[in-house]
């Protein structure tokens, strides 16, 4: 989860991506930059847990 002043972006969010993916995709604001900046450990998340093969990609 992140905040974007009162608008929460990825609440409730539960993704399981398997090999192969090489896309994403979603209308906009959806929080595909977010929720990439997050995986990818650019951002930090303000809630909930996120694991990349198995690690906090924040750490």
């Amino acid at each position: 989860m992140k905040r974007y002043g009162r608008t929460v972006a990825l609440a409730g969010l539960d993704a399981d991506i398997g090999p192969g993916i090489t896309g994403l995709l979603g209308s906009n604001g959806a929080g595909k930059t977010t929720f990439i900046a997050l995986a990818l450990g650019l951002r930090l998340r303000d809630g909930g847990e996120l694991r990349v093969l198995g690690h906090d990609p924040a750490v």
